[in-house]
């Protein structure tokens, strides 16, 4: 299983508080901890940053809570999208 390095500055829950920043943590159990306990939107937001969409998506539909993640993972794309175009300089309102 892959492996990715944990910081907790980049969690808003701290579920790993015995961790040194640095560490690293298999990606299954960082990611299925955070979306079996309650989370905050920062979690996913970092979670999502880490790991990516399609693989966030796929631990979310393991553990039967696909629907709720998705919906926050849209609103994730949605703000990055207008992000994007604002810092374009093409902002257009829909």
């Amino acid at each position: 299983m892959r492996e990715v390095v944990f910081r907790q500055k980049d969690f808003f829950s701290n579920y790993f508080w015995s961790m040194k920043d640095g560490a690293k943590i298999r990606e299954d159990v960082l990611v299925k901890t955070y979306l079996q306990n309650y989370f905050a939107f920062k979690d996913i937001v970092s979670l999502y940053r880490l790991v990516g969409k399609k693989a966030l998506l796929q631990y979310a539909k393991e553990l039967g809570m696909y629907e709720r993640v998705k919906k926050l993972v849209d609103l994730i794309d949605a703000y990055m999208q207008t992000k994007t175009v604002f810092q374009c300089g093409t902002f257009v309102q829909g």
